[in-house]
């Protein structure tokens, strides 16, 4: 169970409720269970606590939370006494018409802290009011009183199940109000960005800046004035090496017999022709080179 703020709008719409409350009225639809609240499957106790509760805080209304396997006696069509499992919806969430959040919940249920369950049954009020030490705050039994009185569990939910104020209801719609407020900023800086993605391309960036350049602009950030300062020379190298014409030979040295010679062959202007080796054949140039390379 969860001891987190509940947002009520829609909470019974949810599938995850939806498919508790299936579950907890299966024995209700085929006559194994009699007890209900609200047309839903629950423990008597739960039943008789919920009743009670609404008669003693009849402002408040509930709605089911979370169910729980329980162990009910009952006669088989033999009419011979069985033990049986099945779930219940065995916690509800205490609820104001005027609030948008869940005042806390109760129930009915073992409520001992830890994976191995002590078996005992007790009452539950879990509200945000309660700080019980006995239980780490990270457990959400350090949010609950429990007692197997069911007298006394309707005073403490009483003391504790209290209605809001602004301020409580100001400081906990804080975050969501404060993340809508930066996601829309967020989406207004990322179109901005988006509108200079193009200028992202260097050939633009380098263009336009040598056009400033030659118009005498003067840049205000630190960074454009360092690129301002470089590119000009940057660009003459690129020019430069642009319009030199690179050609390659390839050469081939090897011996038959005593004799030593190379093969050469030659590709032309390869910088700026990607096809250049489609001219080189099988004749090349071969050349014997006697005494004047030693393998």
């Amino acid at each position: 169970m969860s001891a987190k703020l509940v947002m009520v709008e829609g909470w019974e719409q949810s599938q995850s409720i939806k498919a508790r409350i299936e579950r907890s009225n299966e024995r209700v639809a085929d006559g194994t269970w009699q007890h209900t609240f609200q047309g839903v499957g629950v423990p008597e106790e739960v039943k008789n606590f919920l009743t009670e509760l609404q008669s003693a805080m009849p402002n408040i209304k509930f709605m089911p939370f979370d169910d729980n396997y329980i162990q009910v006696k009952c006669l088989d069509e033999n009419g011979v006494m069985q033990t049986k499992s099945f779930a219940l919806m065995t916690h509800w969430l205490v609820c104001m018409d005027d609030c948008p959040f869940n005042l806390g919940y109760v129930g009915y249920a073992d409520h001992s802290a830890g994976r191995s369950k002590s078996g005992e049954l007790t009452y539950g009020i879990n509200s945000r009011k309660i700080n019980n030490s006995k239980y780490h705050s990270g457990r959400d039994q350090h949010h609950m009183v429990m007692t197997k009185d069911l007298n006394k569990a309707i005073k403490l939910a009483k003391t504790y199940l209290l209605p809001y104020t602004t301020q409580e209801l100001a400081k906990i719609t804080y975050d969501g109000i404060h993340d809508k407020a930066r996601t829309v900023l967020h989406r207004v800086e990322r179109e901005m960005r988006d509108t200079v993605d193009p200028l992202r391309n260097a050939s633009v960036m380098i263009a336009e800046l040598m056009h400033l350049i030659k118009h005498g602009a003067q840049f205000a950030t630190a960074e454009f004035k360092k690129v301002a300062s470089e590119i000009e020379v940057k660009v003459e190298a690129f020019k430069e090496q642009e319009q030199r014409k690179v050609d390659a030979y390839f050469v081939r040295i090897y011996n038959i017999g005593e004799d030593t010679y190379a093969d050469l062959q030659e590709a032309s202007n390869i910088r700026h022709n990607p096809f250049a080796h489609k001219a080189i054949t099988s004749n090349s140039l071969t050349i014997r080179c006697q005494n004047y390379l030693k393998i």
